[in-house]
């Protein structure tokens, strides 16, 4: 593994909790793995002691359980938490999207324009990683309007714990497409002045998320 980035972090534990997220996000530890301490720290190239500080900062952050007499886990991916995650953001949401609206100039929409067109040349190509970063970016955009740094926080880490869901259903033909769809939908709302249009646009779009990922994981 490269670990050339190291220096752009504060600490070693910051930078282990980084790689083993991202290796949780794009799947190379998939639900349920069990995560041996040592064997991460070799692969990373440093002690246990970040690596376990890591962990610890990973169970607060909802991406891994601790089970006795198993240690560290990755954590499940079931339909309760689905539906309960994606509860919780449609209202965080809402709420970020109806406060952002007046806020909405032509360059934010400019902005949320060149993310649909990363989006949409990623889906071309079929690079899934490359459609996550514009996907996150385009919906991030949409909620930073609204000015409330304590509703961000709490969206980025509900819309970081849906990115399992989110990968479960774009892994499926099409789907990065119709996604697409959904952003544009969104996007045309904002310009044709429908609040009310956007709101029904993102609820869709997450509902779709849903709907896709159901027949793929056990409950």
């Amino acid at each position: 593994m490269k670990i050339t980035g190291k220096r752009a972090y504060s600490s070693a534990a910051e930078y282990a909790t980084s790689e083993i997220r991202r290796m949780i996000l794009n799947g190379e530890l998939p639900a349920g793995e069990r995560l041996e301490q040592e064997q991460i720290a070799e692969q990373l190239g440093m002690s246990r002691l970040p690596i376990r500080q890591a962990l610890d900062r990973l169970k607060e952050q909802g991406f891994i359980d601790m089970l006795p007499h198993r240690g560290a886990i990755v954590s499940p991916l079931t339909l309760e938490d689905m539906v309960e995650l994606y509860a919780a953001r449609q209202r965080l949401e809402a709420w970020a999207l109806t406060d952002a609206w007046p806020h909405y100039t032509p360059d934010v929409v400019g902005t949320l324009r060149d993310s649909l067109r990363s989006c949409e040349a990623a889906a071309e190509r079929g690079d899934l990683d490359d459609f996550m970063v514009a996907n996150r970016n385009f919906h991030l955009q949409t909620y930073a309007p609204a000015g409330n740094r304590h509703l961000q926080s709490i969206i980025v880490k509900l819309y970081d714990l849906s990115e399992r869901y989110q990968r479960t259903s774009l892994q499926q033909p099409g789907r990065m497409q119709l996604s697409n769809t959904h952003h544009a939908d969104m996007l045309k709302a904002i310009e044709d002045d429908s609040l009310e249009g956007l709101l029904a646009a993102a609820a869709r779009h997450n509902g779709a998320t849903q709907l896709s990922v159901e027949s793929r994981i056990d409950a």
